[in-house]
C-alpha cells in the first residue's frame, strides 16, 4: 500500500526532526523540564480537542485495575522520554534516534512472547532489516572512533 508506506515515510522524518531539534533543546533546559513542557503542551492540546466539537471521546475506566492502567501508561511514557532526552544528551541526537528504531522490535518481541501474535514473514524480513540496520550504524561509528 502506497499511501501506508508515504504516511511511514513522513512520519519518519517528523520524528527525526523532532528528536534532533528536541535533543538541542532538552540540552539548553533539562530533559526533565524539556518533558514537563511537552507533556503540558499535549495535555492542553488533547483536552483541546475532547472541548471543542471535533468529535473525539473518551471513555474512562470503571474499574481500579483500568485506572492503574491509564496512570502507569502516562508515569512511563513520560519517564521514558525523560530517559531518552538524558540519554540523548550523553551520546547524541543522531546515535539516541537510531537506538529509537529499537522500540518497535522489542514490541515486536514482547507480543509475541506476552501474547502469543506470530509475525508473518514480511514482518519477519522488517524486523532483521531494522536489526541489521542498527547494528551496522553501530558498528560503522566505534570503527569511525578508533
Amino acid at each position: 500500500n502506497l499511501y501506508g508506506l508515504f504516511i511511514s515515510f513522513m512520519g519518519l522524518l517528523f520524528f527525526i526532526a523532532f528528536i534532533v531539534t528536541a535533543a538541542d533543546l532538552s540540552e539548553q533546559i533539562g530533559a526533565t523540564t524539556f518533558n514537563l513542557y511537552l507533556s503540558l503542551i499535549g495535555m492542553v492540546l488533547l483536552n483541546a480537542g475532547f472541548i471543542l466539537p471535533l468529535g473525539f471521546e473518551i471513555n474512562l475506566p470503571l474499574t481500579n485495575t483500568g485506572s492503574l492502567a491509564i496512570f502507569a501508561n502516562g508515569l512511563f511514557y513520560v519517564l521514558s522520554w525523560v530517559l531518552f532526552f538524558k540519554g540523548a544528551s550523553i551520546i547524541g541526537a543522531t546515535r539516541s534516534s537510531m537506538l529509537a528504531c529499537v522500540e518497535p522490535l522489542f514490541a515486536a518481541l514482547l507480543a509475541i512472547i506476552l501474547l502469543g501474535q506470530l509475525l508473518s514473514v514480511t514482518e519477519w524480513i522488517g524486523f532483521f532489516i531494522v536489526l541489521t540496520s542498527i547494528y551496522s550504524f553501530e558498528r560503522n561509528s566505534v570503527n569511525l572512533k578508533s
